[in-house]
Protein backbone atom coordinates (compact mmCIF):
# COMPACT_ATOMS: atom_id res chain seq x y z
CA UNK A 1 0.00 0.00 0.00
CA UNK A 2 1.43 3.35 -0.80
CA UNK A 3 2.40 5.73 2.34
CA UNK A 4 0.29 8.17 0.57
CA UNK A 5 -2.96 5.71 1.23
CA UNK A 6 -1.28 4.43 5.03
CA UNK A 7 -1.29 8.70 5.44
CA UNK A 8 -5.33 8.99 4.31
CA UNK A 9 -6.17 6.20 6.23
CA UNK A 10 -4.76 7.34 9.49
CA UNK A 11 -6.70 10.42 9.34
CA UNK A 12 -4.09 13.36 7.76
CA UNK A 13 -5.36 15.29 4.83
CA UNK A 14 -4.04 18.34 3.74
CA UNK A 15 -6.48 20.72 2.52
CA UNK A 16 -5.12 23.98 1.55
CA UNK A 17 -7.92 25.73 -0.57
CA UNK A 18 -8.88 29.00 0.46
CA UNK A 19 -12.08 28.93 1.66
CA UNK A 20 -11.33 26.09 4.51
CA UNK A 21 -13.86 26.61 6.77
CA UNK A 22 -16.31 26.04 4.12
CA UNK A 23 -14.76 22.89 3.04
CA UNK A 24 -14.72 21.81 6.66
CA UNK A 25 -18.53 22.19 7.45
CA UNK A 26 -19.79 20.31 4.23
CA UNK A 27 -16.52 17.65 4.12
CA UNK A 28 -18.35 14.26 4.15
CA UNK A 29 -16.67 10.76 3.69
CA UNK A 30 -16.88 7.93 1.34
CA UNK A 31 -15.55 4.69 2.03
CA UNK A 32 -15.05 1.70 0.28
CA UNK A 33 -15.10 -1.85 2.33
CA UNK A 34 -13.90 -5.21 0.46
CA UNK A 35 -15.98 -8.10 2.69
CA UNK A 36 -15.81 -11.11 0.13
CA UNK A 37 -14.55 -12.63 -3.34
CA UNK A 38 -17.86 -11.57 -4.48
CA UNK A 39 -21.97 -11.20 -3.35
CA UNK A 40 -24.47 -13.10 -3.97
CA UNK A 41 -26.70 -10.44 -5.86
CA UNK A 42 -29.92 -12.68 -5.27
CA UNK A 43 -29.83 -12.51 -1.84
CA UNK A 44 -28.70 -8.91 -1.29
CA UNK A 45 -31.66 -7.84 -3.33
CA UNK A 46 -33.62 -9.72 -0.95
CA UNK A 47 -31.47 -8.26 2.66
CA UNK A 48 -32.13 -4.68 0.96
CA UNK A 49 -36.04 -5.42 0.04
CA UNK A 50 -36.35 -6.72 3.50
CA UNK A 51 -35.31 -3.46 5.21
CA UNK A 52 -37.80 -0.77 2.92
CA UNK A 53 -37.53 1.39 6.46
CA UNK A 54 -33.83 2.23 6.15
CA UNK A 55 -32.92 0.87 2.44
CA UNK A 56 -34.50 1.80 -1.05
CA UNK A 57 -32.69 -0.06 -4.27
CA UNK A 58 -32.30 2.81 -7.01
CA UNK A 59 -33.27 1.92 -10.91
CA UNK A 60 -29.92 0.07 -12.23
CA UNK A 61 -26.96 2.21 -13.76
CA UNK A 62 -24.90 -0.38 -14.31
CA UNK A 63 -25.50 -4.25 -15.21
CA UNK A 64 -23.03 -5.15 -12.05
CA UNK A 65 -24.05 -2.64 -9.01
CA UNK A 66 -26.66 -2.24 -6.56
CA UNK A 67 -27.37 1.61 -5.86
CA UNK A 68 -29.06 1.94 -2.75
CA UNK A 69 -30.26 4.82 -1.24
CA UNK A 70 -29.71 5.27 2.63
CA UNK A 71 -32.78 6.70 4.59
CA UNK A 72 -31.12 9.63 7.07
CA UNK A 73 -34.59 9.66 9.21
CA UNK A 74 -33.63 6.45 10.76
CA UNK A 75 -30.61 7.82 12.23
CA UNK A 76 -30.57 10.16 15.45
CA UNK A 77 -28.64 12.67 14.50
CA UNK A 78 -30.40 12.36 11.07
CA UNK A 79 -27.64 11.57 8.14
CA UNK A 80 -27.18 12.99 5.33
CA UNK A 81 -29.62 13.19 3.38
CA UNK A 82 -27.99 12.23 0.16
CA UNK A 83 -26.05 9.18 1.92
CA UNK A 84 -26.11 6.25 -0.51
CA UNK A 85 -24.11 2.93 -1.19
CA UNK A 86 -23.41 1.10 -4.01
CA UNK A 87 -22.84 -2.70 -3.87
CA UNK A 88 -20.31 -4.16 -6.44
CA UNK A 89 -20.15 -8.45 -7.93
CA UNK A 90 -16.45 -8.43 -6.73
CA UNK A 91 -17.35 -7.93 -3.15
CA UNK A 92 -16.85 -4.64 -1.88
CA UNK A 93 -19.41 -2.24 -1.22
CA UNK A 94 -18.71 1.94 -1.33
CA UNK A 95 -20.78 4.23 0.90
CA UNK A 96 -21.18 8.16 0.73
CA UNK A 97 -21.92 10.21 3.92
CA UNK A 98 -23.40 7.22 5.95
CA UNK A 99 -23.13 7.27 9.29
CA UNK A 100 -21.56 4.93 11.81
CA UNK A 101 -24.44 2.53 12.43
CA UNK A 102 -25.22 2.21 8.68
CA UNK A 103 -22.61 1.49 7.89
CA UNK A 104 -22.63 -1.24 10.74
CA UNK A 105 -26.23 -2.49 8.99
CA UNK A 106 -24.41 -2.36 5.93
CA UNK A 107 -21.36 -4.80 6.73
CA UNK A 108 -24.13 -7.06 8.53
CA UNK A 109 -25.92 -7.58 5.03
CA UNK A 110 -22.51 -7.67 3.16
CA UNK A 111 -21.60 -10.87 5.67
CA UNK A 112 -24.38 -12.89 5.14
CA UNK A 113 -24.49 -12.23 1.28
CA UNK A 114 -20.63 -12.50 0.91
CA UNK A 115 -18.81 -15.59 -0.77
CA UNK A 116 -15.37 -16.92 0.29
CA UNK A 117 -15.38 -13.96 2.85
CA UNK A 118 -11.52 -12.53 3.19
CA UNK A 119 -9.74 -12.87 6.64
CA UNK A 120 -9.38 -8.85 7.19
CA UNK A 121 -11.52 -6.19 5.91
CA UNK A 122 -9.97 -4.28 3.89
CA UNK A 123 -10.99 -0.34 4.14
CA UNK A 124 -9.94 2.73 1.72
CA UNK A 125 -11.61 6.04 2.43
CA UNK A 126 -11.75 10.05 0.58
CA UNK A 127 -13.04 13.03 2.02
CA UNK A 128 -15.58 14.38 -0.30
CA UNK A 129 -17.47 17.56 -0.88
CA UNK A 130 -20.36 18.88 -2.54
CA UNK A 131 -19.89 22.11 -4.63
CA UNK A 132 -22.69 23.45 -6.32
CA UNK A 133 -20.79 26.06 -8.21
CA UNK A 134 -18.55 23.78 -9.50
CA UNK A 135 -19.47 23.95 -13.28
CA UNK A 136 -17.39 20.75 -14.32
CA UNK A 137 -18.25 17.30 -13.16
CA UNK A 138 -15.44 18.06 -10.13
CA UNK A 139 -12.00 16.10 -9.18
CA UNK A 140 -9.45 15.31 -6.70
CA UNK A 141 -8.35 18.42 -4.75
CA UNK A 142 -5.83 18.23 -1.75
CA UNK A 143 -7.30 14.43 -1.94
CA UNK A 144 -10.70 15.24 -1.32
CA UNK A 145 -13.28 14.46 -4.12
CA UNK A 146 -15.03 17.55 -5.36
CA UNK A 147 -18.73 16.18 -6.95
CA UNK A 148 -19.53 19.03 -9.71
CA UNK A 149 -22.52 19.84 -11.30
CA UNK A 150 -21.91 18.96 -14.63
CA UNK A 151 -22.44 15.34 -14.11
CA UNK A 152 -25.58 14.11 -12.24
CA UNK A 153 -24.60 12.98 -8.44
CA UNK A 154 -25.71 9.51 -9.10
CA UNK A 155 -22.88 8.95 -12.00
CA UNK A 156 -20.23 10.85 -10.49
CA UNK A 157 -20.43 9.02 -7.34
CA UNK A 158 -20.60 6.04 -9.14
CA UNK A 159 -16.97 6.70 -11.30
CA UNK A 160 -15.21 7.39 -7.95
CA UNK A 161 -17.03 4.66 -6.35
CA UNK A 162 -15.74 1.92 -8.89
CA UNK A 163 -11.96 3.28 -8.67
CA UNK A 164 -12.43 3.17 -4.65
CA UNK A 165 -13.87 -0.38 -4.93
CA UNK A 166 -10.77 -1.42 -7.51
CA UNK A 167 -8.52 -0.14 -4.77
CA UNK A 168 -9.54 -1.58 -1.96
CA UNK A 169 -10.24 -5.13 -4.05
CA UNK A 170 -6.23 -4.72 -4.61
CA UNK A 171 -5.60 -4.36 -1.16
CA UNK A 172 -7.03 -7.49 -0.40
CA UNK A 173 -5.43 -9.26 -2.97
CA UNK A 174 -2.16 -7.66 -1.74
CA UNK A 175 -2.66 -8.80 1.83
CA UNK A 176 -3.21 -12.21 0.64
CA UNK A 177 0.33 -12.10 -1.42
CA UNK A 178 2.09 -10.81 1.42
CA UNK A 179 0.74 -13.32 3.81
CA UNK A 180 2.25 -16.00 1.08
CA UNK A 181 5.36 -14.35 0.85
CA UNK A 182 5.60 -14.42 4.62
CA UNK A 183 4.90 -17.73 4.94
CA UNK A 184 7.67 -18.71 2.60
CA UNK A 185 9.80 -16.63 3.60
CA UNK A 186 12.71 -18.59 5.32
CA UNK A 187 13.07 -20.77 2.18
CA UNK A 188 16.04 -18.97 0.69
CA UNK A 189 17.63 -18.84 3.94
CA UNK A 190 16.91 -22.76 4.05
CA UNK A 191 18.73 -22.93 0.83
CA UNK A 192 21.52 -20.46 1.37
CA UNK A 193 22.31 -22.55 4.36
CA UNK A 194 21.64 -25.87 2.86
CA UNK A 195 18.84 -27.40 5.04
CA UNK A 196 16.15 -29.67 4.52
CA UNK A 197 13.10 -27.85 3.29
CA UNK A 198 10.21 -27.75 6.47
CA UNK A 199 7.75 -28.71 4.21
CA UNK A 200 7.22 -31.55 1.14
CA UNK A 201 5.95 -31.34 -2.24
CA UNK A 202 2.26 -31.14 -1.16
CA UNK A 203 2.76 -28.08 0.39
CA UNK A 204 4.80 -26.54 -2.67
CA UNK A 205 1.90 -27.59 -5.41
CA UNK A 206 -0.17 -25.65 -2.39
CA UNK A 207 1.89 -22.89 -2.99
CA UNK A 208 1.72 -22.63 -6.76
CA UNK A 209 -2.27 -23.00 -6.41
CA UNK A 210 -2.26 -20.05 -4.31
CA UNK A 211 0.24 -18.17 -7.01
CA UNK A 212 -1.95 -18.75 -10.13
CA UNK A 213 -4.84 -18.11 -8.60
CA UNK A 214 -3.72 -14.52 -7.58
CA UNK A 215 -2.44 -14.09 -10.97
CA UNK A 216 -5.52 -14.89 -12.35
CA UNK A 217 -7.78 -13.17 -10.25
CA UNK A 218 -5.29 -9.79 -10.78
CA UNK A 219 -5.34 -10.14 -14.32
CA UNK A 220 -8.09 -12.24 -15.97
CA UNK A 221 -10.95 -13.30 -13.88
CA UNK A 222 -11.56 -9.38 -12.11
CA UNK A 223 -11.41 -5.76 -14.08
CA UNK A 224 -8.64 -4.63 -12.62
CA UNK A 225 -6.47 -3.82 -15.72
CA UNK A 226 -10.05 -2.88 -17.65
CA UNK A 227 -12.19 0.04 -18.00
CA UNK A 228 -15.90 -0.46 -16.41
CA UNK A 229 -18.96 -0.78 -18.99
CA UNK A 230 -20.41 2.65 -18.06
CA UNK A 231 -16.94 4.47 -19.52
CA UNK A 232 -18.12 3.55 -23.02
CA UNK A 233 -21.16 5.44 -22.62
CA UNK A 234 -19.85 8.63 -21.28
CA UNK A 235 -16.36 10.16 -21.27
CA UNK A 236 -16.66 12.51 -18.29
CA UNK A 237 -17.28 9.35 -16.05
CA UNK A 238 -14.32 7.64 -17.43
CA UNK A 239 -12.09 10.62 -16.55
CA UNK A 240 -13.30 10.74 -12.86
CA UNK A 241 -12.50 7.15 -12.69
CA UNK A 242 -9.23 7.29 -14.36
CA UNK A 243 -8.58 10.69 -11.98
CA UNK A 244 -8.98 8.60 -8.79
CA UNK A 245 -7.54 5.43 -9.92
CA UNK A 246 -4.33 7.72 -10.52
CA UNK A 247 -4.75 9.04 -7.22
CA UNK A 248 -4.56 5.73 -5.75
CA UNK A 249 -1.51 4.51 -7.98
CA UNK A 250 -3.52 1.37 -8.94
CA UNK A 251 -2.06 0.99 -12.18
CA UNK A 252 1.85 1.30 -10.54
CA UNK A 253 0.39 -1.47 -7.59
CA UNK A 254 -1.03 -3.79 -10.33
CA UNK A 255 2.91 -4.00 -11.33
CA UNK A 256 4.40 -4.08 -8.71
CA UNK A 257 2.26 -7.30 -7.36
CA UNK A 258 2.56 -9.16 -10.65
CA UNK A 259 6.32 -8.69 -9.87
CA UNK A 260 6.29 -10.17 -6.31
CA UNK A 261 4.32 -12.84 -7.80
CA UNK A 262 6.51 -13.36 -10.49
CA UNK A 263 8.99 -14.01 -7.41
CA UNK A 264 7.35 -16.25 -5.51
CA UNK A 265 6.34 -18.26 -8.82
CA UNK A 266 10.61 -18.43 -9.17
CA UNK A 267 10.95 -19.48 -5.85
CA UNK A 268 8.20 -22.19 -5.63
CA UNK A 269 9.59 -23.95 -9.24
CA UNK A 270 13.26 -24.06 -7.64
CA UNK A 271 12.16 -25.65 -4.38
CA UNK A 272 9.82 -27.64 -6.66
CA UNK A 273 13.33 -28.97 -8.69
CA UNK A 274 15.21 -29.27 -5.49
CA UNK A 275 12.33 -31.70 -3.96
CA UNK A 276 12.08 -33.41 -7.32
CA UNK A 277 15.88 -34.10 -7.59
CA UNK A 278 15.57 -35.43 -4.01
CA UNK A 279 13.05 -37.82 -4.54
CA UNK A 280 14.49 -38.72 -7.78
CA UNK A 281 18.23 -39.81 -5.52
CA UNK A 282 15.69 -41.50 -3.16
CA UNK A 283 14.02 -43.88 -5.94
CA UNK A 284 17.80 -44.51 -7.26
CA UNK A 285 19.50 -45.32 -4.13
CA UNK A 286 16.46 -47.38 -3.25
CA UNK A 287 16.93 -49.69 -6.78
CA UNK A 288 20.79 -49.42 -5.66
CA UNK A 289 20.05 -51.23 -2.45
CA UNK A 290 17.17 -53.58 -4.20
CA UNK A 291 19.78 -55.25 -6.51
CA UNK A 292 22.23 -55.49 -3.94
CA UNK A 293 20.03 -57.22 -1.81
CA UNK A 294 19.05 -59.82 -4.75
CA UNK A 295 22.93 -60.18 -5.73
CA UNK A 296 23.88 -61.28 -1.89
CA UNK A 297 20.70 -63.93 -1.50
CA UNK A 298 21.74 -65.09 -5.30
CA UNK A 299 25.27 -65.64 -4.18
CA UNK A 300 24.17 -67.42 -0.92
CA UNK A 301 21.78 -69.45 -3.31
CA UNK A 302 24.64 -70.21 -5.39
CA UNK A 303 26.80 -72.13 -2.54
CA UNK A 304 24.01 -73.69 -1.43
CA UNK A 305 23.75 -75.66 -4.78
CA UNK A 306 27.37 -76.15 -4.76
CA UNK A 307 27.05 -77.97 -0.92
CA UNK A 308 24.29 -80.13 -1.95
CA UNK A 309 25.48 -81.57 -5.34
CA UNK A 310 26.02 -85.28 -5.05
CA UNK A 311 29.59 -86.88 -5.61
CA UNK A 312 29.63 -89.58 -7.82
CA UNK A 313 31.68 -93.14 -6.77
CA UNK A 314 34.44 -94.24 -8.49
CA UNK A 315 33.17 -97.40 -8.77
CA UNK A 316 30.27 -97.10 -10.62
CA UNK A 317 32.34 -94.78 -12.57
CA UNK A 318 34.61 -97.59 -13.78
CA UNK A 319 32.01 -100.17 -14.95
CA UNK A 320 30.47 -97.58 -16.84
CA UNK A 321 33.49 -97.26 -18.72
CA UNK A 322 34.92 -100.76 -18.70
CA UNK A 323 31.35 -102.72 -19.79
CA UNK A 324 30.04 -100.57 -22.51
CA UNK A 325 26.96 -101.75 -24.24
CA UNK A 326 26.95 -101.70 -28.13
CA UNK A 327 23.68 -102.10 -30.04
CA UNK A 328 23.86 -103.03 -33.37
CA UNK A 329 20.87 -101.89 -35.71
CA UNK A 330 20.23 -104.38 -38.29
CA UNK A 331 20.68 -103.59 -41.58
CA UNK A 332 19.57 -105.42 -45.13
CA UNK A 333 20.96 -108.03 -45.97
CA UNK A 334 19.75 -111.81 -47.54
CA UNK A 335 19.42 -113.70 -44.26
CA UNK A 336 18.42 -112.87 -41.04
CA UNK A 337 21.01 -111.38 -38.40
CA UNK A 338 21.76 -111.50 -34.97
CA UNK A 339 21.81 -108.48 -32.50
CA UNK A 340 24.53 -108.47 -30.68
CA UNK A 341 25.00 -106.61 -27.45
CA UNK A 342 27.58 -108.21 -25.82
CA UNK A 343 31.19 -107.63 -26.56
CA UNK A 344 32.37 -110.37 -24.77
CA UNK A 345 30.43 -112.68 -27.26
CA UNK A 346 31.47 -110.79 -30.19
CA UNK A 347 35.29 -111.51 -29.26
CA UNK A 348 34.61 -115.22 -28.87
CA UNK A 349 32.69 -115.14 -32.58
CA UNK A 350 35.91 -113.79 -33.96
CA UNK A 351 38.46 -116.69 -32.51
CA UNK A 352 35.69 -119.04 -33.48
CA UNK A 353 35.66 -117.75 -37.23
CA UNK A 354 39.67 -116.95 -37.36
CA UNK A 355 40.11 -121.19 -36.02
CA UNK A 356 37.72 -122.69 -38.82
CA UNK A 357 39.86 -120.24 -41.48
CA UNK A 358 43.04 -121.94 -40.40
CA UNK A 359 41.98 -125.60 -40.60
CA UNK A 360 43.38 -127.58 -43.58
CA UNK A 361 40.66 -128.00 -45.73
CA UNK A 362 39.32 -131.66 -46.29
CA UNK A 363 39.49 -132.85 -50.04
Amino acid sequence: MPSKNKAKKMGVRLVTNPNKARLEMETRRASAFSIAESFDFRTLLAAIEAAPESLKLMPFIADDVFHVALDPSSQTPPADPDSDAFFFDNGVFVTWGASDSQIEKLLNIANKVGLKRHDTLELEWFDYITDADQLSSGGIVNDTIVLGSDLPRDQSKLAYSSGLARSAKLASLENLLDAHLDKNRTVPSHLLLGKRLPFGRTTILQNLGEIYSLRGRVNLHSELLDLPDFCWSSSRMEDAFSNISRNLDVRARIAIFNKKLDYANELAEVVRNHLHEEHSLKLEWMIIWLISIAIGFETLHYFDRIREKPVPDATEETSAVQTPRVTLSPVSQPFPVRLVTDVTFMEELDLSTNNENDSPVRP
